[in-house]
């Protein structure tokens, strides 16, 4: 994805998830709706999409 930066909020998010995932393999995160419908890791998601699809 080229020179796209991760914001500091979002990997602090996906370094805990991460870390949980790990540590707890039969985990299941049932609600992450909440995380990922934050406006920092949409906005982020929408500079991956568009860094891909070359807009």
């Amino acid at each position: 994805m080229g020179n796209l930066s991760t914001p500091t909020s979002v990997e602090k998010l996906q370094t805990a998830l991460r870390a949980k995932a790990k540590a707890e393999a039969d985990y299941r995160f049932y609600a992450l709706y909440d995380k990922i419908s934050r406006e920092d890791i949409l906005a982020q998601t929408l500079q991956q999409i568009f860094a891909r699809r070359g807009h």
